[in-house]
Formats: structure tokens, C-alpha cells, sequence
């Protein structure tokens, strides 16, 4: 019998995900392919800038010389999550960039 653990995330995954997946979802079937890549392409950046989180860790992520997300090791191709992390990523003043949220930033 396989039994599955569930598995913690910390605050940071949780607020990608809310980022990425949102709890109004649009009946789908009803849109135009143009009106799925409009919804997709929208939305508003977080204010990033704003945060001034005291908490850092290492995110265990990589961006490639060709814009390829990576997180320990593998590959993220999951669209949607690119785009939520590209929306927290911020270059810091010592020249590190980080995945930021208010209250922990995870060095990239």
C-alpha cells in the first residue's frame, strides 16, 4: 500500500502558489484562445521594492544565460511558476538577485 506524506511548504512556496494560482479561476471553455493569453499576461507586479524582509535563505534556484528556471538541480516547467517568481525577483545592492515576499527574501 502507498502511503503519501504530505508535505510541509514554507511561506514563501505559499505565496507563489497564491500568486500563481488564483481562487477565481475563469470557466475556461467559455474564452477565445486570445482571451486565455490576455488573462495570462496580465496582472499586476507586487511592490517588491517595498519590502524590506529581515529573513534570508538560499532558494536552491538558478537562472540560466538563456532565462531557464532551475530549483535544486532541475528544471521548473511549469510556465506559470516562472512567471510568479520573475514577479518577486529583485536585484539587491550587493549585486545578488532574490526572490522576495514581505516577510523573506531567497537568495537566487
Amino acid at each position: 500500500m502507498l502511503v503519501i506524506q504530505p508535505r510541509r511548504i514554507g511561506k514563501l512556496e505559499r505565496a507563489l502558489y497564491l500568486i500563481a494560482m488564483p481562487y477565481d479561476a475563469p470557466d475556461l471553455a467559455s474564452l477565445t484562445a486570445e482571451d486565455i493569453l490576455r488573462l495570462g499576461a496580465g496582472g499586476d507586479f507586487p511592490p517588491v521594492q517595498d519590502w524590506d524582509p529581515q529573513a534570508a535563505s538560499d532558494s536552491l534556484m538558478r537562472i540560466d544565460a538563456e532565462g531557464r528556471w532551475y530549483h535544486d538541480g532541475g528544471p521548473i516547467n511549469r510556465p506559470a511558476m516562472v512567471r510568479a517568481f520573475s514577479r518577486l525577483l529583485r536585484l539587491e545592492k550587493d549585486g545578488r538577485f532574490a526572490l522576495v515576499v514581505p516577510y523573506e527574501k531567497q537568495w537566487i
